[in-house]
């Protein structure tokens, strides 16, 4: 079945909702076993539509499906995975398979009524409780996403959760960068992915492999995974596995990526339990930027770190990690850090060229290791989750001084690791600020 969305009823200027309007077309597609439905060119403001199996869903040069402002549009779906507190989805399907969507159309997400319209003295605009995500897959199976652009996304942008093969091509993710929850593409217990060829840019992670808590257990893990000629910004982490963990994270690949204007490149984070093995990163060139203090990260080029969360769940081990092909700048050093005594194993640096620059930002000589951020409600979400000021350190808990200056991999807990080839050029190396005497600097 073929539809084309030109029906003169239809609202092209995002003045009225047409969920219903288009939800009858996607029912019809459902009902003769699948179909392409391709929208035109106009503005159609919409919430929570779910997708069949089999589905082609087409926007074309000037289509933009425009997101509810309000959260009431929602309610008639409820997702089964959580997001912060939200359970609310734009684009949704839950054990479906075949579902493309393409085109050189815009998703529009707008996000600014979700959020407090001033910024805190931390630069923190507070989130609504509920924020609808853009894209939300549970349990699909041979999913395509191809072509189009997602901006201004209020929560997590593209969450696919316990799907399996799934082909990431040539999408455009373009968020605030000052707005939490952000990510642009979660990878949550899903296996045989393929992300390639796209552009992201939000205000938290840029890809983010993990394994959330589940209602439903039996699918947990996150195999097979390969991220590949990507450009990616971040005010989080560009390339992030975790921090949710709840089970295994393995075998993954990233390589060829351009990371810039980011607050960290590279993040492998262990809380829940699961165990984080078999990863390769390699020819991937960064900018590793200071920026407002309520984002995890502290310019650090890779951050490795296994921390508990639950004081009842042990978190997993980290291990056969391999770096290799690492070349940026940065105002920080890399990261080892582990509570637990050969937690984190195997780890490789080969090929790695810090480029390490003086700035005068407050936070210039520390390191981040969180979460957790508030040792009350150490499981806490939202600012619990991410600033919670030491009185003694004056920083948020998790942000740590570097002991002796800044080296170029500073190392506490962890001494499993080796390092081939690592070229370390520092500007201003007069100041007080470096660790003059050791480029890797190991505190047991």
């Amino acid at each position: 079945m073929f539809i084309y969305l030109d029906d003169p009823e239809i609202c092209r200027s995002a003045e009225n909702l047409v969920t219903e309007q288009i939800q009858k077309k996607l029912d019809a597609i459902q009902s003769a076993g699948g179909g392409e439905l391709r929208i035109p060119a106009g503005r159609y403001l919409c919430a929570s539509l779910s997708l069949p199996s089999n589905l082609v869903l087409s926007l074309e040069a000037g289509a933009e499906i425009v997101a509810s402002e309000n959260i009431e549009d929602y309610y008639h779906i409820t997702t089964q995975s959580m997001a912060e507190l939200s359970y609310r989805a734009l684009l949704y399907a839950k054990g479906k398979s075949n579902i493309k969507i393409c085109g050189k159309g815009l998703i529009e997400g707008q996000d600014s009524k979700w959020f407090s319209q001033h910024a805190d003295d931390a630069g923190y605009r507070m989130p609504k409780v509920e924020r609808p995500r853009m894209l939300v897959l549970e349990g699909c199976d041979n999913v395509t996403l191809n072509d189009f652009t997602i901006q201004r996304s209020p929560m997590w942008t593209i969450h696919l959760v316990c799907c399996s093969n799934v082909a990431i091509d040539n999408v455009k993710v373009n968020n605030h960068l000052y707005l939490p929850n952000t990510d642009s593409i979660d990878i949550d217990s899903c296996q045989y992915v393929r992300i390639a060829n796209c552009f992201l840019s939000a205000a938290d992670d840029g890809v983010c492999i993990k394994t959330t808590r589940k209602k439903v257990q039996g699918c947990q893990d996150t195999k097979h995974v390969t991220v590949t000629n990507c450009v990616i910004r971040s005010r989080g982490a560009a390339i992030k596995v975790g921090t949710e963990t709840f089970g295994n994270v393995e075998s993954v690949l990233v390589s060829n990526i351009s990371i810039f204007d980011s607050n960290r490149a590279i993040a492998l984070v262990s809380r829940d339990g699961g165990n984080l093995r078999q990863m390769m990163f390699s020819n991937i060139i960064f900018e590793s930027r200071l920026c407002v203090p309520h984002h995890w990260g502290k310019a650090e080029p890779i951050g490795i770190s296994v921390r508990y969360r639950d004081p009842a769940i042990r978190p997993g081990n980290i291990e056969n990690i391999t770096f290799s092909n690492i070349s940026g700048e940065c105002h920080g050093a890399i990261s080892l850090y582990s509570e637990i005594e050969h937690a984190v194993s195997g780890i490789e640096f080969n090929g790695i060229t810090l480029t390490q620059i003086h700035t005068d930002h407050d936070d210039f000589g520390y390191y981040d290791i969180r979460p957790p951020c508030n040792p009350d409600t150490p499981t806490g979400m939202g600012l619990d989750n991410s600033y919670k000021i030491n009185p003694e350190t004056k920083k948020p808990f998790g942000v740590e001084i570097y002991k002796n200056g800044i080296p170029a991999i500073y190392s506490f807990g962890v001494t499993e690791f080796e390092v081939n080839n690592l070229k370390v050029i520092r500007e201003n190396s007069d100041s007080n600020v470096w660790n003059k005497d050791n480029d890797i600097y190991i505190v047991k």
